[in-house]
């Protein structure tokens, strides 16, 4: 048998108990890498394998998920809401260091990397290791991207450190009495918020090493978004011990039907007053939501309990600066669950799931959205992703529900939820909806952009009308950071329009020389692209023509540029 190591390295654009044994995350503490999850298994579907975004599909059908309270607030879908656009969002257009107009919503970029590890003889797998980094992309964060970026690359170190442990343990089991199984370690985040104010993710570990069922484990982070800072409870909590009441309060509401470990009182004292770091929490649009992972307070069937802190329902405990109103809220639905989230507008909690499962004769997905008991299926080839419920102006609300097909084109179904019956609207082609931190009056997807080479770009969006996104920009930003190197460089000279800022006035014409290297950061995919410099400061280049066969000045694109590439 012959051990084979591969790390592979990709972008895309906008997480136990083992053998009867009580569950502790594979990973050391260093770095502040501690893991985080929800459910992994053997017994996964091929949906459930499916997409980095599905954090809660359950082992063997064995682990649920509780909310305790909280859920049923009273959200009227965003009435309150004017039709305005607005890109700048919640954060409108306040002014930071350098008097950089901030964003509503931040535009992260993943880079998957991975090690596999297989029997190269019989091509079977031992063990497999992925990690799913985030990378901050707007100006004016640079700290907020050094944080992010320190935190995952420290995922990344710690987890190559104990991969010729992990590997040893992986190739004993497969040798053993298990020669089709095998061991794997997923990380990824999933995004809650991503504003001016605060930048919070789950880092989520998922798991099988063995035994009936996979192990999970969900880790909140928090960092102020202006400086970087990893914060703590403390930090945005104005009454920390009445934050410790409210989270018992809600968990003695589901202790009487003996869900909860007899012990949990004093377990979750430790965790709030003697420093125990297995405290997870982080913030959304809503409020602060704490996380108890499998075994903390609970047994394994139970799975991760999550105790939500809304904004509405306790106003006087979290810090100002951090809250945010709850207007055209996008909330994350989880697959195959049952979700409580009013989407009447009557105040009272509905039951909602999302869903899809292969068709009988494998060929396509059966997408399923389901409001008290009221179906809507539709059809679509690809494997689930995500799902998020929009509530946009007058009481509207629609679900996202995000696929990924055979050819790694993704798809968007789009229901409409309104008055409690869905019905499936219409769909979204090569087009990415990366957990959004942002509101309904401003959210970012991604696409292809095949202008000058091809490239992922991002663009701001709002709900309209139909349910279907409304640009909030007539351009699109091309993010390349930790996506390598994206440069074009200049073979003949070339006329372009000097630009001292990326949203200033012109600064008169130029021509640049041979030699001269730019960076690629915002098009319009028809007829012009921005580019950074390397002192700098931008340009603007005019192209005519159609994509592959652009005219510069005259000149071909691929007579203008070396790097020029287009992906198939």
């Amino acid at each position: 048998m012959k051990k084979k190591a591969c790390i592979l390295i990709g972008a895309a654009l906008l997480l136990s108990a083992c053998g009867g044994k009580e569950y502790q995350p594979v990973t050391t503490a260093a770095a502040e890498s501690s893991a985080a999850a929800e459910t992994a298994g053997t017994e996964k579907t091929g949906n459930e394998t499916a997409g980095i975004e599905q954090t809660d599909a359950a082992a063997g059908g064995e682990q649920t998920n509780v909310a305790v309270s909280g859920e049923q607030t009273d959200n009227t879908a965003g009435a309150e809401q004017s039709g305005e656009t607005a890109k700048g969002g919640e954060a409108g257009n306040q002014a930071g260091e350098g008097d950089i107009s901030l964003p509503g919503v931040l535009h992260v970029s993943k880079m998957q990397q991975n090690i596999s590890d297989y029997d190269e003889d019989a091509g079977d797998p031992i063990l497999t290791i992925d990690v799913a980094a985030l990378t901050v992309n707007d100006s004016g964060y640079e700290a907020l991207r050094d944080s992010v970026s320190s935190y995952w690359n420290g995922v990344w170190e710690n987890m190559q450190e104990q991969h010729d442990q992990i590997y040893q343990e992986a190739k004993e089991y497969h040798d053993g009495d298990y020669a089709a199984g095998y061991y794997t370690i997923s990380r990824y985040a999933r995004i809650l918020r991503a504003d001016s104010r605060i930048f919070s993710f789950l880092d989520i570990e998922e798991t099988y090493t063995g035994g009936a069922h996979g192990g999970s484990y969900q880790k909140g982070v928090n960092m102020d978004a202006a400086t970087g800072r990893q914060l703590t409870l403390q930090d945005v909590t104005s009454d920390y011990d009445q934050v410790y009441s409210a989270v018992m309060e809600k968990l003695n509401q589901i202790s009487e039907d003996d869900m909860l470990f007899e012990e949990y009182p004093d377990t979750v004292s430790k965790m709030f007053y003697d420093g125990d770091p297995s405290l997870e929490w982080a913030m959304d649009r809503e409020g602060v939501i704490f996380y108890f992972n499998p075994y903390d307070i609970a047994p394994y069937a139970s799975g991760c309990i999550e105790v939500p802190l809304r904004f509405s329902e306790y106003p006087e405990l979290f810090l100002q600066e951090y809250v945010s109103d709850a207007s055209g809220l996008i909330r994350f639905s989880r697959w195959g669950y049952e979700n409580t989230f009013d989407v009447t507008g009557d105040g009272e909690a509905d039951t909602l799931s999302v869903s899809a499962y292969p068709s009988e004769d494998g060929s396509a997905a059966q997408c399923t959205v389901s409001v008290n008991g009221a179906e809507a299926v539709h059809e679509e080839y690809g494997d689930f992703a995500g799902a998020w419920i929009f509530y946009g102006n007058d009481g509207r609300v629609w679900c996202y529900v995000h696929l990924n097909d055979v050819g790694d084109w993704p798809v968007i179904d789009v229901f409409k939820l309104t008055g409690g019956t869905p019905v499936y609207v219409d769909n979204l082609t090569a087009m990415t909806l990366q957990e959004p931190g942002g509101s309904a009056d401003c959210f970012a997807m991604s696409t292809r952009t095949d202008f000058l080479g091809s490239y992922q770009a991002w663009r701001d969006y709002h709900l309209g009308a139909d349910g279907m996104p409304e640009a909030n920009t007539d351009y699109f930003d091309i993010y390349s950071y930790g996506l390598g190197d994206q440069t074009l460089t200049v073979k003949t000279e070339i006329p372009a329009t000097l630009l001292p800022q990326i949203d200033g006035p012109d600064g008169g014409e130029t021509t640049l020389p041979a030699g001269t290297v730019l960076r690629p950061v915002r098009t319009d995919r028809e007829s012009w692209m921005i580019f950074e410099m390397e002192d700098g400061g931008y340009c603007r280049v005019s192209v005519e023509g159609e994509p592959y066969s652009g005219m510069i000045g005259g000149v071909n694109e691929f007579d203008c540029f070396d790097g020029l590439f287009y992906a198939g």
